[in-house]
């Protein structure tokens, strides 16, 4: 797979095959684009004692409130807590894998942008979520630069993402997706009585 160059990137905005929106032209960089926090964040309620793979943990979320300031609204993430979050931006990128990355910038200051759920599908379509933890506390205005997203061009043919994306309603929502791994089955073990 090769990496689209940020005037690969600029090209294929321009003829349509990659979607970014909103997006300023200053956001694509050598080989990737920034994307920003949006305002929701959902943070897991402490008080479950775990989350279940095979249960549908929605519930088990609550929105985060935005610290709001003199100069302009933040979210404040603390250490030991799962946060999910999405981008402001909506991509469509129906012939290409996106990853997303975090930023080194916000990195040094300990914090991870996604656990390892970076790979986006060909044919995506939505705000990506991010989940989110951080070695210290760390104050993020709402807009801000929070993760990259680079761009490979795939071999094959493209199965249509609505036939089998977990998340293919994501274009009609807004702000971050909880785990939908309870429509998943287990697979190659024997499963007992």
């Amino acid at each position: 797979m090769s990496i689209l160059t940020g005037p690969a990137i600029r090209a294929s905005i321009e003829a349509g095959v990659i979607t970014i929106t909103p997006l300023d032209p200053e956001q694509v960089a050598q080989a990737s684009v920034d994307l920003h926090i949006g305002p929701r964040v959902l943070v897991a309620d402490r008080g479950q004692i775990a989350l279940d793979v095979r249960d549908d943990n929605a519930g088990r979320f609550e929105e985060e409130r935005v610290w709001r300031g003199l100069d302009g609204d933040a979210h404040l993430f603390l250490p030991g807590r799962l946060y999910l979050a999405s981008t402001v931006e909506r991509i469509h990128a129906p012939h290409h894998v996106a990853v997303v990355d975090g930023k080194s910038s916000l990195a040094r200051l300990g914090l991870q942008v996604h656990l390892t759920a970076g790979y986006i599908e060909p044919g995506f379509c939505g705000q990506i979520t991010l989940e989110i933890v951080t070695a210290l506390p760390l104050r993020i205005p709402v807009g801000w630069p929070i993760c990259q997203v680079r761009f490979s061009e795939v071999t094959g043919q493209v199965e249509a993402y609505t036939a089998r994306g977990s998340y293919a309603d994501a274009t009609a929502t807004d702000g971050p997706q909880t785990s939908r791994s309870y429509r998943h089955k287990p697979r190659h073990v024997r499963q007992t009585p």
